[in-house]
């Protein structure tokens, strides 16, 4: 299954890192990862079994904990 996370002003060096640390806090090893020149999405290529608990980890990360990625969204496929 294919998870995008999606944000408006792009993805700098520390929301990379929050997104990988959110996925490895729940066990998920992403299987591949993509992030485009334009740096406004990452996407994860994960387990179909963990797309759902990929999604909820990058929701809380970015929307629950106070943290900030303009207009960012998570997406799964």
């Amino acid at each position: 299954s294919n998870v995008a996370l999606v944000g408006q002003d792009g993805l700098s060096a520390a929301n990379l890192a929050r997104a990988l640390a959110a996925v490895d806090a729940v066990g998920i090893q992403p299987l591949a990862l993509s992030c485009p020149r334009s740096r406004i999405s990452l996407s994860f290529i994960v387990s179909a079994g963990q797309s759902q608990q990929c999604l909820l980890a990058l929701h809380r990360a970015f929307f629950e904990s106070g943290a900030s990625m303009a207009d960012a969204v998570p997406l799964v496929s």
